[in-house]
């Protein structure tokens, strides 16, 4: 079931880029799954890593996440997974 609804979101969100203006196409999108699980779509590289704090690269600038027992689940050239019990989401602007 939950695979399934990724896909769906996913899917819904890809649509969406179709329709929307080209300012809003190169935009980072974030996905949290309750406090346990964000996925970054449009991330360009990780600035900093540990199990408390991740800060990601993107378009808009540095997006910071911090918990506790963080873990990189997945990574793409674009994409991110974080995974552990994400307190906080953090958009620092750009850099």
């Amino acid at each position: 079931m939950r695979n399934n609804n990724k896909k769906s979101v996913r899917q819904s969100v890809n649509e969406l880029k179709n329709i929307l203006p080209a300012e809003f196409t190169n935009m980072p999108t974030i996905q949290l799954i309750g406090s346990r699980e964000l996925t970054l779509d449009g991330c360009k590289g990780i600035a900093e890593y540990s199990d408390y704090a991740v800060k990601l690269k993107t378009t808009c600038g540095l997006i910071s996440v911090s918990g506790h027992c963080l873990n990189i689940k997945y990574l793409s050239v674009s994409s991110v997974v974080i995974e552990g019990k994400i307190v906080c989401v953090e958009f620092c602007g750009r850099r």
